[in-house]
């Protein structure tokens, strides 16, 4: 998707990879199992709707988490690059989506 540099989706235990591609790149690099758990308790604390993307700039890049109430898609933006249009609407369907998949 335009924008979209790298992705992971996180659920309560769980990292999975968004892509076949070798190792994540930057700020996806340090996400762990874990992760779901902390995105979930602070977005619920903040009072953000699912219909909502937490983002976050950091050095190594901006990472935005998409949460459902079972899952959480965690995007890497590409450098410098905003998301394309009708992009963020798709990834919030996108995590709403994931949550309905039974874990493996």
């Amino acid at each position: 998707l335009p924008g979209v540099a790298d992705c992971l989706v996180l659920r309560a235990g769980e990292v999975v990879p968004g892509s076949k591609r070798s190792g994540s790149a930057g700020a996806l690099a340090s996400v762990t199992e874990g992760a779901f758990e902390k995105v979930t308790g602070l977005v619920r604390e903040m009072g953000i709707s699912t219909a909502d993307a937490l983002t976050i700039q950091l050095d190594s890049g901006t990472l935005s988490f998409f949460v459902d109430d079972s899952a959480c898609l965690a995007v890497l933006q590409e450098s410098s690059s905003q998301l394309g249009p009708g992009v963020r609407e798709r990834l919030t369907l996108i995590s709403q989506q994931l949550g309905t998949i039974p874990l493996a």
